[in-house]
Parts: structure tokens; sequence; C-alpha cells
């Protein structure tokens, strides 16, 4: 039977005290991977770890294994210049070291090592992040429009909290190496059961977190559908032979896309999402080609349909000037009119309407079709 547990690496003192309290609870330090210590089920024994950190991949490291060996300790495993030993079993330890200073020195390696990493990480993440808030700065529908942007922007936070854990570890180094110089001992204490249930929640949280974006990626994935040809006449959304029908246009025909092109998503903060393309061609004028792109978008709550129209409003300029116009069945409209274009953008509470027309009608003939319950 076999337990994993996280652990912070830099943490060179609190590793040989839950070492130490996981062999009195009767699970013995078998490996470490990365961040993880894997245990193994046992006997109850009150053992004793400590830490060492030297390069292993040379003669020299290679003797201070053996010396270590010879003062009664046991070697377990290694992270990297990490090494980690138990007490061989009958035998009373000695320390490892008794001289700070030296204590101190052995401590350059893995500070250089961690400093360089962190520096390294912070680099990383402060460059991808940069790059991915200017992509959405002039595009930040998507965030409200698609849960792989809220996924993405919650692994970027998470990343900052391991960041912030590695600067941590930086300064506890520092601050380690100057009092071992100034002669202190370092100190494996007990580890409470109040710090390693922190820690277990940690570790659940953590996998929680992970299963979630895990789901609400699949969930895009399952709810997202490529634009596909369908005609349903109890659609929620404006059809643009409803609009031609009811303006006594004759012989309609298809145009570029044909019949209808549909889609339907949904997000965390926008459920329902539908989006219609359509255009067609009039038979007595083969010149007029009315085309419509139309959505709608059912909120979760109100006060993020408001944020979304306000942000639709920025991000659509390139079609031209948003100007905000009253009616007394529309809780917000803005409008754009220009000659063969039109477009709107309505909110009837939580509910948010976009039309982009090329054509001829007016505003107003498209707001009377295109807002449904």
């Amino acid at each position: 039977m076999k337990k994993m547990m996280l652990f912070d690496t830099w943490n060179l003192e609190r590793l040989g005290s839950l070492f130490s309290y996981m062999g009195e609870q009767g699970w013995h330090l078998t490996e470490v991977k990365g961040g993880q210590a894997i245990f193994e089920k046992g006997n109850v024994t009150k053992t004793r770890y400590r830490i060492d950190t030297f390069p292993i991949n040379d003669l020299k490291g290679q003797n201070k294994l053996d010396a270590n060996e010879q003062l009664g300790w046991q070697y377990i495993d290694s992270i990297g210049s990490i090494h980690i030993f138990r007490e061989k079993e009958y035998v009373e330890a000695k320390e490892i070291y008794t001289d700070g200073s030296e204590h101190a020195r052995s401590l350059k390696i893995i500070q250089r090592s961690h400093l360089l990493k962190t520096l390294g990480a912070t680099f990383l993440l402060a460059l991808s992040s940069w790059l991915y808030l200017n992509i959405l700065k002039n595009n930040f529908t998507v965030v409200l429009l698609y849960d792989s942007v809220i996924v993405t922007l919650i692994s970027i936070f998470v990343l900052g909290y391991f960041l912030l854990k590695m600067y941590i570890g930086v300064f506890y180094l520092a601050n380690l190496r100057k009092k071992l110089e100034d002669g202190y001992q370092t100190r494996i204490g007990r580890i409470t059961k109040m710090k390693l249930y922190q820690m277990k929640v940690r570790k659940a949280l953590l996998f929680l977190l992970a299963a979630a974006m895990t789901i609400m990626g699949l969930l895009e994935l399952s709810n997202s559908n490529p634009y596909i040809m369908f005609q349903d006449d109890e659609l929620k959304i404006v059809m643009l032979g409803e609009i031609l029908e009811g303006e006594n246009y004759e012989n309609v025909r298809n145009g570029k896309w044909r019949e209808l092109s549909f889609r339907e998503d949904g997000s965390f903060f926008v459920p329902n999402q539908i989006s219609v393309r359509q255009s067609v061609e009039i038979g007595k004028d083969p010149v007029y080609n009315p085309t419509i792109w139309a959505k709608r978008y059912e909120v979760g709550f109100e006060s993020i349909a408001k944020l979304l129209v306000l942000i639709m409003v920025q991000e659509k300029q390139h079609l031209g000037t948003f100007e905000r116009k009253t009616n007394p069945s529309i809780d917000e409209l803005w409008t754009i009119e220009e000659e063969n274009f039109t477009s709107f953008i309505a909110r009837v509470g939580k509910n948010v309407f976009i039309v982009d027309y090329w054509g001829i009608e007016t505003v107003d003939t498209l707001i009377q079709y295109s807002i449904k319950n």
C-alpha cells in the first residue's frame, strides 16, 4: 500500500520533520518524484531523516554519499542536488553537519539553482500573461463566451501562486544560509496534525481545480458545434426568410449560404448562445442579395448581460459608430444605420440580440422580427 504527498522541495527543515512524522504513523519514504513524496505502509517507528545538498554526478558527490553512510545515514532518493537520508536501523546516526558555516556553503548550490528557476519562471509567466492579455484586450467578449479563456486565466493565476511559493523559497534559503553562518543549527521540528491537514487540503484543492478546469474544457468541446445546415421555424432567433416574407418579397432563392447556417454554443457566463448566418437572392432583382448575421445570447445574470452589451458596442466599432436609441420594449438599444447596411445591439432583460444586416431594410423592421421571447 502506497501514499503520495505534495511538498515544497526548498523547505529543507520541514522535509525532515514531515518524513519523520510519517514514519511515526507507519508510512516510510521510498522515493521522491519532483514535488511528490511516495510512502509505503510498514511498522510504526520513530525514525529521523536528514536533507543534504551537493552535486552527486562526480567523485566528490559519491564521496559525500559514502561519508554520510559512515555517519549512520541511509541514502533514500534525490531531487536534483537535494538528497534525502534516513537513520539506519539500530544505529544512532551522527549529525551530518556540526559546523553552521559548512552547512551554509553546502546550500549555495540549491540556492543558486532555485533562484535561476524562479527568475526563468517569472520571465515565462510574465511574457505569456502579457501576450495573452493583449490578445484579450481588443476581444474581451471571449472571456464571457468561451470557458476555455476562463480556464486559461485560472491557469495563469494558479501558476502565479506557484511562482509566489518559489519566491518564498528564495527568501527562505537566503535567510537560512545567513542564520547558519551566524551559528544557527537547523531544527527538525515536529510536524503538527494541523500543518499536515493544511498540506492535504492544498493537495485536494489543486486536484479539484484541475478536475474543474478539465470538465469546463470538455463541456465547451461538447457544447460547441460548427456552423451546420438547420431549418426550424421555432428557433429563438430571426430568420432571413421571416423578414423577407413579412416585407412581401417574392421569388426568394438561397444565396451563398445554402438554407440556414446555424450554431449553438454555451459557456459558464452565457449558457445559451445561438448564431445564424444566411443570404438570399431576389428573383426580380438579381443585384439585391440580402445577408444577415444574427446572434442571440441568453445570459445567466442581468449584470453580465449589461457588461456584454457594453463590450460588444466597443468591439464592433469597426462596423461604424453606434448610437444609443430608446425603445419602450427594449432595455438597451445601440444602432448603426448606413446605406445598405444596418446593425443593432439590443438587451431585453438577460437576453442580448445582435444583428448585422446587409440590405435595405430599416432597423425598426429588423427589430420587429428579431426580438423574440
